[in-house]
């Protein structure tokens, strides 16, 4: 949320946040999304590991020097992805701005996660 009002760039920016739970797949989706700007091509390109540089340690949109700048997205996947087991990305949305997605899977009594 942090980061699209940081980011987002144009008048009159508008935040929508919406979760989905699928009943046969067991997961729910949280996305987070804006009408800005949308994130730099560059930073949606992967590494030899698939990873986008946008999640990358110390990678900022901004461009102005901040001692706390790159550091959003990166927390946000080292904590999805490394300690909770979620999956999270960063996309830019086909109308526009930009769309973070959470993808959160449920334990299912019997078969785990």
């Amino acid at each position: 949320i942090q980061n699209c009002i940081e980011h987002g760039g144009v008048p009159n920016l508008a935040v929508t946040i919406a979760t989905h739970y699928d009943a046969v797949l067991h997961k729910t989706t949280v996305t987070i999304a804006d009408n800005g700007v949308g994130v730099p091509a560059d930073l949606l390109e992967t590494n030899e590991q698939g990873v986008k540089r946008i999640l990358l340690e110390s990678v900022s949109t901004k461009t102005f020097s901040n001692q706390h700048s790159g550091y959003g997205c990166y927390i946000a996947h080292e904590i999805a992805a490394q300690r909770c087991g979620w999956e999270f990305d960063m996309e830019n949305a086909p109308g526009g701005g930009s769309r973070a997605t959470f993808i959160i899977p449920h334990e299912v009594e019997g078969r785990g996660l």
